[in-house]
């Protein structure tokens, strides 16, 4: 025995794997809000030029209709560890914060069939993964539109969401996928599909569309907001608590169909609490992994 953590074992193996691996492309495809687009290219194409010289890889995002885009890099591991803590600041989201002591989300987007090496044998890996990375990981089970992939929402401080994307990028670049590879195109964005994606909702302040993370069906507390409630902006501490939702958000009370007769078959007082306005930060997060430790 070495006497070390078995995080430190993890670390080394990787580091290992890395040094084995170091020039070794591979592609890391982000989901991002359209809005955020702006800040990875920057004036003039100015940021998205600087990270391609910098660093010595191929950065993209690629124009879309809709609220989605892909920041799409190539390069090996550790150069996309560096290029991600560049860009992490500078969304719209996370534009405020001083330091980089704040929590943040990135969505990845992988194939279907590496799904399974990351969840491991009856959800060990996953596991094994948010402990060591401080991270909170949700791993969608419905794919993106007309695509093969699915969204591995990573949850965290910057640095820890960076070093949980280099190990499962280092985890999928040993597994050939299988079945056919239909990547995800933001512009067949479809708000019907629970794939973990961003949402349309309307901007009042700039009189357009934005898009904001799709948000949850699962129970009477996940609520949408009504009418003439403005919606809060994407809030940090919900993004354990995310799950994806099917349709525009309908008036209150009821949801129509099976989720209004389930909200009306709850006991009061007390009323649910309303989504949107100022409790929506304070939502309950539920533990990290509660409900998708088994998803596969």
């Amino acid at each position: 025995s070495t006497g070390k953590r078995p995080a430190e074992d993890m670390e080394e193996e990787q580091a290992f794997k890395r040094s084995r691996n170091t020039d070794e492309m591979v592609e890391l495809r982000i989901l991002l809000q359209s809005k955020n687009a702006g800040a990875v290219i920057g004036k003039g194409g100015k940021n998205i030029k600087a990270l391609r010289t910098d660093y010595n890889a191929s950065v993209s995002v690629p124009d879309s209709s809709g609220p989605e885009r892909i920041l799409s890099i190539s390069a090996d591991t550790e150069t996309i560890g560096e290029i991600l803590k560049k860009i992490i600041p500078t969304l719209e989201e996370y534009q405020h914060y001083k330091s980089s002591d704040f929590d943040c989300e990135l969505r990845l987007l992988i194939h279907q069939s590496l799904a399974g090496g990351i969840i491991g044998v009856k959800g060990a890996k996953i596991k094994e993964l948010r402990e060591n990375t401080q991270t909170t990981i949700k791993l969608f089970q419905e794919c993106c539109p007309h695509s093969t992939d699915r969204v591995v929402l990573i949850g965290g401080k910057p640095d820890r969401v960076v070093e949980c994307i280099k190990i499962i990028l280092d985890l999928i670049s040993e597994s050939p996928i299988k079945g056919r590879a239909q990547p995800y195109d933001p512009n067949f964005y479809d708000e019907t599909y629970d794939y973990g994606g961003f949402t349309m909702m309307f901007d009042e302040r700039r009189g357009r569309p934005v898009g904001f993370p799709m948000r949850g069906r699962g129970g009477f507390d996940r609520m949408p907001p009504g009418r003439g409630v403005r919606p809060m902006p994407p809030s940090r501490r919900d993004y354990d608590d995310m799950s994806p939702r099917r349709g525009p958000p309908p008036p209150p009370p009821g949801r129509g169909g099976r989720g209004g007769s389930r909200a009306r078959n709850l006991p009061l007082p007390p009323p649910p609490p309303p989504r949107g306005g100022d409790l929506m930060p304070y939502d309950r997060r539920g533990r990290p992994g509660d409900r998708y430790d088994g998803m596969v």
